[in-house]
């Protein structure tokens, strides 16, 4: 029985350790074409991605999302984000994936852009066509960047990688008022908080002992909890858990009970319930979805 989660690299390829300063770009073309035009449900874990969807259509699942976008559009897809794509056969464009030591080097000293972009985003051109124009200039910048051999090559990639994000952050944040009356303090603790979350082991913790570690009290992680992200602190550690039950529901062959127990659930019942009620599907039916759409992918090919 092979009870390991599989990290992915760049999608169909075995994962390898990436050094902080990993970048790929790459058009929409061959690797989308030998697999149907379909990426099924996998997870990076140290890879933040960005797809530039030019022309054609886009149904894909983020965590718990499913959207259906047109072109143009991007999609923003960070770290320890479970997600699966299916592309319309006229489509063009491409994917950029960067190590996220970029990110976290970055803005190391900017919490709002690190909560920001620790978010799926879908980010529309109808939304503001300047903003969204100069976005895409800099992912095409980056392409160049990497394949043409010009001078200071990387530290023209790291200036425009940075740049590149910023205006993604900027984008997003145009369209977010309720991170408006989140303080940076308030973003550090959250900051903290995730980072909590995925160092210890799945309920480990209580809601207690996080704010205790954080330097607060527990009823000041669920107010900085519902400012920077509307939910209370329970809802996002069980949205942690959640996608670690995905996961192991893709990526291994426990049972529904097992993976239950794995992460700390007493009844494996209840945890078959909440699945459902946060993500609109059991947790069989979701494996059973993506072992069909893997059936249907292999045949193809």
């Amino acid at each position: 029985m092979n009870n390991t989660i599989t990290n992915y690299d760049v999608y169909g390829e075995a994962y390898t350790p990436h050094l902080p300063d990993y970048v790929f770009s790459e058009q929409f073309g061959d690797r989308l074409r030998k697999v149907d035009w379909t990426i099924e449900p996998h997870v990076h874990t140290d890879l933040f991605q960005i797809f530039f969807v030019e022309t054609g259509q886009l149904t894909s699942q983020l965590g718990a999302r499913t959207v259906q976008l047109q072109a143009p559009c991007l999609v923003i897809i960070p770290i320890d984000t479970v997600h699966s794509c299916r592309f319309s056969e006229d489509v063009s464009g491409s994917a950029l994936l960067f190590s996220n030591a970029y990110l976290e080097t970055f803005f190391q000293a900017s919490p709002l852009v690190l909560v920001a972009l620790s978010q799926p985003q879908i980010i529309l051109a109808e939304e503001d066509p300047f903003a969204f124009s100069s976005i895409v200039d800099l992912i095409r910048q980056v392409h160049t960047e990497l394949y043409d051999d010009l001078p200071e090559r990387g530290f023209a990639i790291r200036a425009t990688l940075s740049l590149l994000l910023v205006s993604i952050y900027r984008f997003v944040q145009k369209r977010s008022v309720n991170n408006q009356a989140a303080t940076n303090r308030h973003l550090a603790y959250f900051r903290r908080f995730q980072q909590l979350i995925k160092l210890h082991l799945p309920g480990e913790r209580s809601i207690g002992q996080y704010a205790q570690e954080i330097g607060i009290t527990a009823v000041h992680l669920n107010r900085v909890c519902r400012t920077v992200v509307q939910q209370s602190a329970l809802g996002v550690i069980q949205d942690q858990l959640l996608l670690e039950a995905q996961r192991y529901l893709l990526h291994s062959a426990y049972s529904i009970s097992e993976i239950a127990y794995q992460l700390n659930f007493e009844d494996p019942g209840y945890f078959a319930r909440l699945f459902k009620k946060r993500l609109g599907i059991s947790p069989s039916a979701f494996r059973a979805n993506a072992q069909e759409s893997a059936k249907r992918t292999l045949l193809s090919t």
